[in-house]
């Protein structure tokens, strides 16, 4: 995953995709903050702070989980991991759904 990171580089910058949400009236309108957030490092580097990254990474990434672990030949992660990734943490076992928001937000970078 070479185009996966905590932000983009400045050399990518130019492939990052524009990023919308929900306006009023059902409208799409510029997330200018999160793409902000997007091109400038973070003060710390925080695995669970995003990621910003290509869908040709991203599919690949699922790839790894689809296969329990492993990409071209090579073990990543045990089988036993990706279960336990897998498995639901949410309330009650609830679906997202019920207890996310209406609305997921991507950020990706554009080949």
């Amino acid at each position: 995953m070479t185009d996966t990171g905590l932000f983009a580089a400045e050399s990518d910058h130019d492939r990052l995709a524009a990023l919308y949400g929900a306006g009023p009236g059902r409208t799409a309108v510029p997330l200018e903050a999160a793409r902000r957030a997007a091109l400038t490092r973070p003060a710390m580097l925080s695995g669970g702070g995003g990621l910003v990254s290509t869908a040709a990474d991203y599919h690949r990434f699922t790839q790894m989980l689809r296969n329990r672990g492993e990409l071209d030949g090579v073990r990543l992660l045990s089988p036993r991991t990706v279960d336990y990734m897998a498995r639901n943490r949410l309330p009650g076992g609830a679906d997202l759904e019920a207890v996310g928001r209406p609305l997921l937000v991507y950020q990706a970078l554009v080949a």
